[in-house]
């Protein structure tokens, strides 16, 4: 088990929002870039997104090809910088599951501390309905840009976790006058400030058959993409706190 020191060291300059790193493809062929086309950007990767996760097309890609994204993401996610020789090495595979669940663990209590800050002092539950949705989209494709700028993996990387995330979707997060972010955000808030003995996971049926993932599935690979999604889903807090 990796020691708390380790953890620390892993979490330093990343709290704020673990990077999520996936290998850019062409399969998509051109998404406008994020920073600057934001609202194009929102709309194509919400309508790919939308064609991934939904049942009547066929899966996107092999579960092979995902499991080794998030061999990668889970480096990232980490931080682990031990120079090791063959990341495939079941030992070292282990071990790097461990550290990541411990960086997302603590992650989440940071994240839960964030969204208890945005409901008791900014009323955000209250306040953000409120908004009419041009003022909502504003507020959330500004958010968009911050985050991609706050990664070290640039718009087109940064889009690839974007796809893995239906709950990420325009019309999700303002749903019923906005109130999907609030129940979104509701979703991560923890009983204690303690941070939790096992990671959040936001289960998705589709998702799981993607990365080949089932009911009881140990393998460290694939448990680590359905980790990773979910973190790659916490760090919507860091849309709304601004």
């Amino acid at each position: 088990m990796p020691s708390k020191k380790k953890v620390a060291r892993a979490l330093k300059g990343r709290m704020l929002d673990l990077p999520i790193q996936q290998q850019p493809d062409d399969e998509h062929g051109v998404i406008p870039d994020s920073q600057t086309r934001t609202k194009e950007w929102l709309t194509v990767t919400d309508k790919i997104c939308k064609q991934w996760f939904d049942p009547l097309f066929p899966l996107p890609l092999p579960p092979v090809m995902f499991q080794l994204r998030t061999l990668r993401q889970g480096t990232s996610l980490a931080g682990v910088a031990d120079d090791q020789e063959d990341v495939a090495d079941e030992q070292n595979l282990l071990h790097e599951v461990a550290l990541n669940r411990r960086v997302v663990c603590f992650s989440q209590t940071h994240i839960s501390r964030t969204i208890t800050t945005l409901f008791t002092e900014y009323d955000f539950e209250e306040e953000w309905p409120k908004l009419d949705e041009d003022a909502q989209e504003k507020y959330l494709l500004d958010a968009f840009k911050i985050r991609v700028a706050r990664t070290n993996v640039g718009s087109h990387v940064f889009t690839r976790g974007k796809l893995d995330c239906p709950e990420l979707c325009r019309e999700e997060l303002l749903q019923d006058g906005g109130r999907g972010i609030v129940t979104l955000l509701k979703s991560f808030l923890l009983d204690n400030d303690e941070p939790p003995k096992k990671p959040i996971i936001f289960p998705n049926s589709r998702f799981d058959a993607i990365i080949g993932w089932t009911e009881g599935d140990t393998d460290p690979v694939i448990t680590m993409g359905r980790m990773v999604r979910t973190q790659f889903i916490g760090g919507l807090c860091r849309l709304v706190e601004k």
